[in-house]
Order: structure tokens, then sequence, then C-alpha cells
């Protein structure tokens, strides 16, 4: 009990274990620190840099307009006419203004026929050319999006080249089109 090796063999002891018990903490903070530093990598490159940032919201001009095609279309589809195909459109138009077009003349373009706007509106027309280019299709390619975004295309440009006063922007399907 009076031995001084004894007790300074007990003293040394307990500062070992909290030597140890110190440098295990810090490994696992170090340890957390690097966790934290890969993490923090890695969710950083996830997020949108502003210069990469790309708005999805399309802008459109105050002279934008839609007009909605009243009637669905019902075509019959290639090869052999078995297959039907429905489907409603809206166009997204805007007046042709190196024409000198207004949004009133290019409305007045596209409004519904009757007697008072027979020589002027081009409905029947409008309608006859999407209806010629929906029937040309097979059931195939309004099975996928691709498909669909090529026939909107095929409409938007046959139909860019009857309007004097209106620009198709855009063809919408506003429901998917149903084959039978």
């Amino acid at each position: 009990m009076g031995d001084p090796e004894e007790a300074s063999g007990q003293e040394e002891q307990p500062k070992r274990g909290k030597g140890k018990l110190l440098i295990i903490l810090v490994v696992v903070l170090v340890a957390l620190g690097a966790m934290g530093a890969v993490a923090f990598t890695i969710f950083k490159g996830n997020t949108p840099d502003e210069s990469e940032y790309v708005e999805t919201v399309e802008t459109t001009s105050e002279n934008t307009f839609m007009i909605p095609i009243t009637e669905p279309f019902v075509v019959n589809l290639l090869p052999d006419g078995t297959d039907i195909l429905s489907v409603s459109v809206i166009l997204q138009l805007t007046p042709r203004e190196e024409r000198g077009s207004t949004v009133e003349k290019a409305k007045e373009e596209l409004m519904p026929l009757s007697d008072a706007n027979a020589n002027t509106t081009k409905m029947p027309l409008v309608s006859e050319a999407i209806g010629k280019v929906l029937a040309n299709k097979t059931k195939q390619e309004y099975i996928s999006s691709v498909g669909q975004d090529q026939v909107k295309t095929e409409i938007q440009t046959a139909l860019n080249k009857l309007l004097r006063h209106s620009k198709v922007d855009k063809v919408i399907f506003p429901k998917p089109p149903i084959v039978q």
C-alpha cells in the first residue's frame, strides 16, 4: 500500500484510459466531418446553379391567344382503317406582325363558319388540314409522346402554310388521343 510504484501505476492507468477515449473521440469527429464534407459535395452538385437554371414555364406575349377546335377529330388510321382515333385540338397562335396582322384579324381568320364570315374564315380549311395529317398516321405513331410531337409539328407546319394572319406557335392535345 505504501509502495510508491503502485501509486504511480494507478495514477497512470486512468490517464491512459482518458487518452484512449480522447483519441477515439477525435477519430470519430474527423470521420463525421469527412462524411459531412462528402455528403455536402454530392448534394451541392445536384442543385441547379443560377447560370444553369432553365425556366420551364413558357412565356407568351400579350398577343398570344388560343383557339380550341370545337369538335374532336375522329379519323380512321392507316394502314387498313380499322383503328379509329379521337382527339381534341387547341391551337396557340400569334398574329403575323410581319404582314401587319393584328390580334383581331388573326381571330377573325379562325372564327367558326357562319353566313356572315363565310368569305373570311379559314376554319373549314384548318379542320380539313388537321384531319388529313391525323388520318395519315398509324396507331403506333400516337402511342409514344415522340410520335405525338411529330404529329403536332406536322399540323403546325401545314397550318402555318395555310393561314395568312395567324402563326401557329403550338398545337395542344388537351387530352391524350384515344385509339380504338
